[in-house]
């Protein structure tokens, strides 16, 4: 399973949240105090110490953590719109006729960086340059990358575009946590 935890905001300060709402994570799915938060080289947060997978994405309003047994990487966007220019630069030729025939081709622009930051963060290698050698295929909410055996689903939390990876299927438990520190 898949533990997606989110809160908003709070003081402006995205990623400080982003790792104590992971820390409140770990407290609540195992009762005890987090381990501390390291990052491999290419900058992917794991705990010290334990056996959980940890991604970790944050937006302007909300951040957001992903809890698995397994790997797993986490992307969220907000709505917004992008320049058809980003999108021929970003999307592989597949996805970007999938976007210009989309009713809303934003959301469906969102939908696959989100799919393609999540696979980059699963793996750990991050989006250098422009990820348009990725091709993702979409199937309802979830997507299949060309070339790998992974699964991906996308999921919308409050107004975000949300998608996940990992090895396998998963199913997906979201966690709205409103306290404050």
């Amino acid at each position: 399973m898949i533990h997606i935890f989110y809160t908003p905001i709070r003081d402006g300060q995205a990623s400080r949240t982003a790792h104590d709402l992971a820390g409140t994570a770990y407290r609540r799915l195992t009762g005890e105090l987090p381990p501390q938060i390291l990052k491999y080289p290419g900058g992917k947060p794991y705990f010290s110490n334990g056996s959980w997978h940890l991604s970790i994405s944050h937006t302007r309003q909300m951040a957001l953590c992903a809890l698995a047994d397994q790997p797993v990487g986490l992307d969220a966007e907000q709505p917004r719109p992008v320049p058809e220019k980003l999108r021929e630069r970003c999307l592989a030729e597949p996805e970007l006729a999938v976007c210009r025939a989309a009713a809303d081709p934003d959301a469906a622009f969102l939908r696959f960086w989100t799919l393609k930051e999540a696979y980059a963060k699963y793996d750990g290698c991050g989006i250098v340059g422009f990820p348009n050698r990725w091709c993702f295929a979409l199937e309802g909410s979830l997507a299949r990358l060309q070339g790998r055996e992974l699964w991906f689903q996308t999921l919308t939390v409050e107004n975000l575009t949300v998608s996940v990876c990992s090895a396998g299927p998963q199913s997906v438990q979201l966690y709205p946590v409103h306290e404050r520190k």
